[in-house]
């Protein structure tokens, strides 16, 4: 009732007095934490959000906010850091991979971006942007030939828009002269 009259302090109040009665309420959790990072109080959510971890450490979407509001503060290693901490690869969901693949990227981890890609190729082989990820960051790697099979992989499914598309084609072609 509070929400939907607009109440939001009044709602951060009754969600923590939820989780003082169960604090592995891990929805009224996520909750919480959501609304106190639209409401840009972040060190709160982030608090919350790091309970939360202490209680379900590989839980994908609880590791998810934390780091974008690691992301969001400009603190692309600690976002990371977050990410990289998950216990269990194979139980990380896609959206995690996909952030943690990019963070990587970004800070020059490129194997980790590497295994991250090959994960989610694993799960969705027809979807490109996975298949292009993995090219970038076994290009970056110098892993030619790797890169251009990846590539391949990205070109054949026709997903790409145009100036990507470009943009492979030409790594493929310099790339193959280098090998």
């Amino acid at each position: 009732l509070a929400s939907q009259q607009g109440k939001d302090q009044e709602v951060i109040q009754l969600l923590r007095e939820i989780l003082t009665i169960d604090a592995r309420e891990l929805r009224t959790r996520k909750q919480l934490a959501a609304l106190l990072f639209s409401k840009s109080q972040l060190k709160d959510a982030e608090t919350v959000l790091r309970e939360g971890l202490e209680q379900a450490p590989a839980d994908s979407s609880l590791r998810l906010m934390l780091s974008r509001i690691h992301f969001k503060l400009g603190n692309n290693f600690d976002a990371f850091n977050v990410l990289i901490q998950h216990p269990y690869n194979q139980l990380a969901n896609d959206e995690l991979l996909s952030f943690r693949a990019a963070l990587a990227e970004k800070i020059g981890e490129y194997g980790i971006a590497q295994q991250d890609y090959q994960l989610l190729v694993q799960r969705n082989p027809l979807e490109a942007k996975w298949w292009l990820g993995l090219g970038v960051a076994q290009d970056k790697q110098r892993l030619n030939q790797q890169a251009i099979d990846s590539y391949q992989q990205a070109q054949q499914l026709k997903q790409l828009p145009m100036k990507v598309e470009d943009f492979v084609e030409q790594r493929i072609q310099l790339l193959a002269r280098r090998s």
